[in-house]
């Protein structure tokens, strides 16, 4: 039985199902008492999930089974690295280097060190490395995906197939296809192209649209600097801000080519994964409740307890998150949450917890779609040290 779950969970774990995994090895941590191997896997699934404190715990009791082993020095030093403590991470990959030499993600580690040996640059790289998810590039290694593998097969079958309709359809003539390539700097090369034209900031509102039909009635200059301000925003990576900003245009007395414009830049927000730890421009329940419109699909963290964890028709998990109510006082308010997948360990009602999620609504009810949650191993004290 042991053996099927152990064997279960990395499949999980090669399909970067990290929470769904975690939930199963914790289910049956009594089996496992004592086995370096789980401790190993539940410590690198809380890694890749970002749940620092977590992993670091599970490496620690997987290495007070066995102390040497290159995938667990790895993750350990993965965690010094978030943690910016460069100095502890550098003897885990010179140990590594013994135990495997010619280990790639060991030598592009300390390659990475060296190229970046002063103190606060090093720190300012790691923070980049964070943010952008880059990180995990030093994270023990998955091995493919064979979700991955089996899409791969089935879009080239397919695409196979459609070339074959296209030559028999075509009399022979096929068409070359263009891969469509991503930039990698979607600002220098999108943002500028949807400024306004002159036209359009000449006249930016709909002159016949009712004030009373309209959540904001701007004048043409408020037109013009809220759809300027969410162009800067989105180059400067304030994605958050600039969704507010468009909201409020597509909510008032804008053209419906200014509208239009809006929602395109819209489409180019947020490229990169949203985490705790590179949110710009988090707002709080009180601006939240006060302007619910504005701030529609923004991401926000709010910490508080939960009350009322159920199961809804749809088979999604919710609970109301008790805003502010950390440590049993200072409750700001009452939201629902709700998230698609488990979570990746018990949720306590006991405990404090932390939410990053997206600002939605429902029956025009506001309500949290959950991304990530973090919930302390200890005491709400361990919350408030992240602020």
């Amino acid at each position: 039985m042991n053996r099927s779950i152990l064997q279960y969970a990395k499949n999980l774990i090669r399909r970067r199902k990290f929470g769904t995994a975690i939930q199963l090895l914790q289910g049956a941590e009594k089996d496992y008492k004592g086995s370096f191997e789980f401790y190993r896997m539940l410590g690198m699934c809380c890694l890749y999930v970002g749940d620092i404190d977590h992993a670091s715990y599970y490496y620690s009791l997987a290495r007070s089974i066995k102390i040497q082993d290159a995938e667990l020095y790895i993750g350990q030093a993965a965690i010094f690295l978030h943690r910016g403590e460069v100095e502890n991470a550098l003897p885990y990959y010179l140990e590594v280097e013994k135990l495997s030499p010619g280990n790639k993600i060991a030598s592009e580690a300390l390659e990475f060190l060296k190229e970046n040996s002063d103190r606060v640059k090093v720190r300012t790289r790691l923070l980049e490395l964070i943010q952008t998810g880059r990180i995990e590039h030093f994270y023990p290694p998955l091995g493919t995906n064979p979700d991955l593998v089996r899409n791969a097969i089935v879009t080239g079958l397919l695409l196979g197939l459609c070339i074959s309709v296209g030559i028999i359809i075509g009399g022979g003539h096929v068409r070359p296809v263009k891969e469509k390539r991503v930039s990698q700097d979607r600002h220098k090369q999108n943002i500028e192209n949807l400024a306004l034209t002159e036209a359009e900031m000449k006249n930016p509102s709909d002159k016949n649209s009712d004030s009373m039909q309209v959540e904001f009635y701007l004048t043409d200059k408020e037109i013009n600097k809220a759809y300027e301000d969410a162009r800067n925003y989105a180059a400067s990576h304030r994605d958050n801000a600039a969704l507010v900003e468009i909201n409020r245009i597509n909510s008032s007395n804008a053209d419906a080519l200014v509208k239009a414009k809006a929602e395109t830049l819209k489409s180019t927000l947020f490229p990169e994964k949203v985490g705790f730890d590179n949110l710009k421009d988090n707002y709080s329940y009180e601006e939240v409740e006060n302007d619910p419109v504005l701030y529609s699909g923004c991401y926000v963290i709010w910490d508080g307890r939960i009350a009322n964890p159920k199961i809804m028709e749809n088979g999604f998990i919710a609970f109301t998150l008790l805003v502010g109510y950390v440590n049993k006082r200072d409750l700001k308010g009452y939201v629902e949450v709700e998230f698609e997948e488990a979570p990746s360990r018990p949720l306590e009602t006991e405990k404090p917890i932390r939410i990053l999620g997206i600002v939605s609504y429902s029956n025009g009810n506001l309500v949290l779609k959950e991304k990530s949650m973090y919930q302390p191993l200890k005491d709400a004290s361990s919350l408030e040290a992240l602020h």
